[in-house]
């Protein structure tokens, strides 16, 4: 009897916690429709005092907003995630900005004046924004921007480019050999969640790219390399994202949970944010392109990976059928981009 009582109490404490619940997140939707941003003050913002209308909103901390907009700029141009921890540390200390704190930050969309909470709280236009969508963009990038200078990292100029012929799976790229004397290979992975490769191929870094980059050097300076389709890719990227975007914050915005039914609007919900995902991705992609042409005079890796992205459409490496000292050449098949 003891058993069943528990049960039958803990039966009604499931259901008030599930009452209380769904009022806090009816709370949290009401105050998200005034405008009040309903978790805790993000750094930048202070909560407004004044009584009326504004009251409990998110306006611009004169002290931290600032701040926050360096950061913004400088992860945007290529600052690394720890330099700005550190940046944040010294300037507020006391709060324990890890990476995945400073990540969480940069990803907030609460800095360009929107409330997003959960996944049916959408405000546009909530308070006022610390940066643009462009710098906000910019700072999602993953990891840092900089060129790599390490002895395997700074090399493999096809790296993303060069497919295995059995998989279709671009290769990727490890070091053998002993401690000082390591190489670079562009290698199959074999394994994978759609299954095993049937033929996995390996080869040297060094030996491929010597075979394609006197080409590539040879087409760049004779104007094969098409800035204008560049910026037209550019330009169709932002134009994707942007709608996107928009096809989320309209959907958000008009679509309610009890029309569609709680499952039924999660998936739409879903879908519509892998989309904007997707599309922010090429866009970023895109803009990291336009940085590395901007700046193919110097000679950092990511340039030299930039112009070959753009001079050739695909390269196919075959798996050895005569040793592992066949030529390179009889293993690999490159198809460039006719000029426009």
């Amino acid at each position: 009897m003891g058993k069943a009582m528990l049960g039958l109490l803990l039966g009604f404490a499931e259901e008030e916690l599930d009452a209380r619940r769904s009022d806090w997140r009816a709370a949290q939707r009401k105050a998200a429709e005034r405008g009040v941003f309903p978790s805790r003050t993000p750094i930048g913002y202070l909560r407004a005092e004044a009584n009326g209308e504004g009251r409990g909103r998110l306006v611009p901390d004169p002290e931290t907003a600032p701040l926050v907009r360096e950061l913004f700029q400088a992860r945007a141009a290529g600052a690394s995630l720890g330099s700005c921890a550190t940046r944040l540390m010294e300037a507020v200390p006391g709060r324990g900005w890890s990476l995945a704190t400073v990540t969480h930050l940069f990803a907030n969309p609460v800095y360009l004046g929107k409330i997003v909470h959960g996944e049916d709280i959408y405000v546009e236009g909530a308070h006022e924004p610390l940066v643009d969508e462009r710098i906000w963009t910019l700072a999602q990038r993953s990891g840092t921007r900089n060129p790599r200078t390490g002895s395997i990292a700074g090399k493999g100029v096809l790296l993303g480019l060069v497919r295995c012929a059995g998989c279709g799976h671009r290769l990727t790229m490890f070091a053998s050999g002993p401690p000082g004397k390591r190489i670079a290979n562009y290698t199959c992975r074999r394994r994978r969640a759609s299954g095993v490769c049937p033929a996995p191929v390996s080869a040297q870094v060094a030996r491929l790219d010597a075979l394609v980059e006197p080409e590539i050097e040879k087409r760049a300076r004779a104007g094969a390399l098409d800035l204008e389709h560049m910026l037209d890719d550019l330009y169709q990227a932002q134009t994707a994202y942007a709608a996107a975007s928009r096809e989320l914050d309209h959907f958000l915005a008009g679509a309610l949970v009890s029309q569609l039914g709680p499952e039924l609007y999660a998936r739409e919900v879903t879908r519509r944010r892998e989309a904007v995902n997707a599309a922010a991705d090429a866009y970023r992609d895109a803009l990291d392109a336009e940085d590395a042409v901007s700046a193919l005079d110097q000679s950092g890796i990511e340039a030299r990976r930039e112009i070959a992205r753009q001079l050739i459409e695909s390269v196919s490496l075959r798996k050895a059928t005569r040793g592992r000292w066949q030529p390179i050449e009889e293993r690999v098949e490159i198809v460039w981009r006719e000029p426009t």
